[in-house]
């Protein structure tokens, strides 16, 4: 699950940082949700992808997690375009 892990946010151009604690890896990368920035870890076991946000905890199959990374690019995404407009309407 690691390499499909590692493979799906290449893919997607998700920029990340790799972890090692106690023996167990996981990815990291931020996003902001609520107005504040937010840790993303991510955790590949054996047969799923452990997701950890906002002090909740998902469990997904490859699938999932291809979704999940898309709603985290989505939410990026929407969020540049907030900005712009922001920024056309103080000009």
């Amino acid at each position: 699950m690691l390499a499909i892990t590692v493979n799906t946010l290449n893919e997607k151009g998700q920029k990340y940082k790799l972890s090692q604690d106690k023996g167990v890896f996981s990815i990291i990368f931020g996003i902001i949700a609520n107005g504040k920035k937010e840790k993303v870890e991510i955790v590949p076991v054996e047969s799923e992808i452990i997701v950890k946000l906002l002090d909740t905890e998902k469990r997904l199959d490859e699938a999932g997690f291809g979704t999940f990374i898309g709603s985290v690019l989505e939410l990026k995404a929407l969020q540049e375009k907030e900005s712009k407009l922001i920024e056309a309407l103080k000009a």
